[in-house]
């Protein structure tokens, strides 16, 4: 008979290293926000959001994006009639916290199981990392990248309310 106590010990072996790489990941995440909120006065942060995506909502289905799409889908019966579900998917947003509370994505985040890999999809690129180290690079690469520093110049603009546009 095979023993499978050392598949047992590896196991839970596993499952610590897993709840390290996922702290560690956490730990850079959350340090990446209070950078954010420093370097912009506290009027930006980051933040991971789990939003809707179905199959359809990548590849423009009804034209009306992924929520649109995962709310149609389910509602016309699209989602069971085709065998599908409502997935969800992890994006890295860039979050202003002042009013109008503007939300812009910066990148699509996919975490394995054990923490590592980490795959980063942004600016038509995909990018994975391993550890700690090419996890904070990956991060450093998409805050360089010019979308990026499109999005953070334009939600670190102030918004003009009615009353205090020129009337001269």
């Amino acid at each position: 008979m095979f023993d499978f106590t050392n598949s047992i010990k590896a196991g839970i072996a596993a499952a610590e290293v897993a709840k390290e790489n996922v702290r560690e990941i956490s730990e850079v995440f959350a340090e990446l926000a209070k950078q954010v909120e420093k370097f912009s006065g506290g009027s930006l942060t980051v933040k991971l959001e789990k939003t809707p995506d179905v199959w359809g909502a990548r590849h423009g289905l009804l034209g009306i994006g992924s929520i649109g799409a995962a709310v149609a889908s389910a509602s016309l019966g699209l989602d069971k009639a085709m065998g599908n579900s409502v997935k969800y998917v992890t994006n890295l947003m860039l979050v202003n916290t002042q009013p109008p509370n503007q939300k812009a994505p910066l990148a699509t985040v996919d975490t394995s199981k054990l923490g590592y890999p980490v795959k980063f999809t942004y600016a038509d690129q995909v990018s994975n990392a391993s550890d700690k180290v090419s996890l904070e690079m990956i991060l450093a690469g998409i805050l360089e990248h010019p979308d990026s520093g499109k999005i953070l110049t334009r939600m670190m603009q102030p918004v003009e309310t009615e009353g205090e546009s020129d009337e001269s």
